[in-house]
């Protein structure tokens, strides 16, 4: 993790924001959408429009533009799906970081690369659209994983496809082909695909943060903020 770091901030300025919201991070709301949260008790997370509004909620009130956050929490929402179950517990630790943001807005690539891979994971609770971009800087290799897209986002992809930093590649997703999820983005960096393709576990058990947050260092190292 602190190798890695100590890359990002040695290259700092090859990296370009992915999302429009980002010119001015000041501009975003930590959100703490974590089991501890006592705001969340009266959430269903069944029910989009109301845990939409619940976020939309909290930008308006301290007058930012979006929300984001979420790396390494524990949060409750995953159990209503059974894609997170995982024999007697439940993967509930977030991996990657989540920026609410309405659906359609344009994503682009933090950094040159090329697409590793792509596919709609269409369960219930999945990514929807998903694409994974990989990277290399002075000599590391490392992924991007971008979550909940349109389905649009994946027409005319191939493997291998160029992208450059700051290219716009992709859309958010509206909650009928995000994995029924109010519009947002999961970022995730990966240093190891473990042979995945298209996909790649976004939150894992509470006994496996250790070793996943070896391979998932924090997508907020990308912007500065960690």
């Amino acid at each position: 993790m602190k190798e890695f770091k100590k890359l990002i901030q040695k290259n700092r300025n090859k990296f370009s924001i992915i999302l429009p919201q980002l010119r001015n991070m000041e501009d975003l709301y930590k959100i703490n959408l974590a089991d501890e949260n006592p705001e969340l008790k009266s959430i269903i997370y069944g029910n989009v429009a109301q845990f939409a509004n619940y976020i939309d909620e909290k930008v308006t009130t301290h007058d930012k533009m979006a929300a984001y956050g979420g790396y390494l929490e524990d949060r409750d929402m995953y159990k209503r799906s059974k894609i997170f179950k995982m024999g007697s517990e439940y993967r509930s630790i977030h991996l990657g970081v989540d920026f609410w943001v309405a659906a359609d807005t344009p994503v682009s690539a933090p950094l040159d690369g090329v697409i590793h891979s792509f596919a709609i994971n269409s369960a219930h609770g999945d990514y929807g659209g998903t694409i994974i971009l990989k990277h290399w800087l002075d000599g590391v290799t490392f992924y991007t994983l971008y979550g909940h897209l349109s389905h649009q986002s994946i027409e005319n992809k191939s493997i291998g496809q160029h992208v450059t930093s700051g290219q716009e590649f992709s859309w958010i997703g509206s909650p009928v082909e995000n994995g029924y999820w109010p519009p947002h983005l999961h970022f995730q960096v990966m240093n190891d695909m473990l042979s995945y393709e298209g996909d790649f576990p976004g939150v894992c058990t509470p006994n496996n943060i250790k070793y996943f947050k070896k391979i998932c260092p924090n997508p907020l190292l990308l912007f500065g903020l960690e």
